[in-house]
């Protein structure tokens, strides 16, 4: 009889020991995973060759050549727009020299870039390369700006492949 609660103890200290080594080992057990996420950052900047005149004059032209540079982290598609501050200059300013091998205008004033900007790159060429003064009244040369600005959009295509119209396609669920 001593001999079966003897064996009957280490028999119940075996259990206690196996169930509390697997009670254990799954309490201590952790499978962590990671998801590190970061934020792109679609982003360019207007730069340009400027050069105005001393004075502005009618039936002249002076050279203003807008590029963008991609300054985020993603590639994008851009597009540019160049307004006139007052209504009176719209009626004698034209821009010109505009460049279709890497833009192309839309009904909308804008210039659209037909390639990929990549991170750190500019604009191969500027959409156009000067601001012609028609003819007009001296008076009617008052101060006015001419405000350039670009707007871009993140590559949506992420194989690789990007058809020839794409930047186009890119911009089709904006307004302007």
């Amino acid at each position: 009889m001593k001999k079966n609660i003897i064996i009957s103890i280490l028999l119940c200290l075996l259990a206690c020991t196996i169930g509390f080594g697997v009670t254990y080992s799954y309490l201590i057990t952790q499978a962590e995973k990671s998801n590190v996420l970061t934020v792109g950052e679609v982003e360019v900047k207007v730069e340009e060759d400027y050069e105005p005149p001393e004075q502005l004059s009618p039936n002249s032209s002076f050279k203003k050549a807008p590029y963008a540079t991609n300054t985020g982290n993603l590639p994008c598609y851009v597009r540019m727009r160049a307004d006139l501050s007052t209504v009176k200059a719209g009626s004698f300013c034209t821009l010109s020299g505009e460049n279709t091998v890497y833009w192309e205008k839309g009904t909308d004033g804008y210039y659209y870039y037909k390639f990929l900007l990549n991170p750190g790159e500019k604009t191969a060429a500027a959409p156009f390369n000067t601001v012609e003064i028609g003819d007009c009244n001296v008076d009617d040369l008052e101060d006015f700006d001419i405000n350039v600005y670009a707007e871009a959009v993140q590559d949506s295509v992420h194989t690789g492949n990007h058809p020839a119209n794409e930047y186009l396609t890119v911009w089709s669920g904006y307004h302007s």
